[in-house]
């Protein structure tokens, strides 16, 4: 019963949740972000954005923001992780398995604006925490900018 339901609950998300597109920044290499706009289960539009650049020791650094969407603006808190952490534990074939650990621990960074540009693509405007959760990540060059994520990439419609 509960794979049926699982089965069912990923056919439905399937026609509510879709992949935007990859936008990046001309001007900065390797920088840019993905993202989906969808529908969640409540009917209500929400964003998901993965957005990728490089600290100051030009090591490259995830982030990830999701809230509502009004199809022009987002706003809410940035996360970054400390990395996936690969399996741990006994290998199984069971995907749920509860003694494998899979999936990094995202941590609050930031807040952000999350903008849909006038000719395509996306303006991300990042400020900082008070306190952020973890020590040793120093991310201050991070804050207080626009990053213009304009060129697609790949586009998904």
């Amino acid at each position: 019963m509960r794979k049926y339901l699982l089965v069912l609950l990923l056919l439905m998300c399937g026609s509510v949740f879709a992949q935007t597109g990859v936008y990046m920044d001309e001007e900065r290499r390797g920088e840019g972000v993905t993202v989906f706009q969808y529908a969640d289960l409540h009917g209500v539009d929400q964003v998901t954005f993965y957005f990728y650049t490089y600290d100051d020791q030009n090591r490259q650094r995830w982030f990830l923001g999701s809230d509502e969407w009004d199809g022009l603006n987002s706003t809410g808190t940035l996360y970054a992780t400390d990395g996936v952490n690969y399996p741990e534990g006994i290998p199984s074939n069971d995907p749920f398995e509860e003694d494998v650990v899979i999936v990094g621990k995202p941590f609050a960074v930031g807040t952000y604006v999350f903008r849909a540009a006038e000719k395509g693509g996306y303006l991300l405007w990042v400020s900082e925490l008070e306190e952020v959760e973890t020590l040793d990540v120093k991310l201050d060059y991070l804050y207080d900018r626009t990053f213009f994520m304009t060129y697609p990439l790949i586009l998904a419609k």
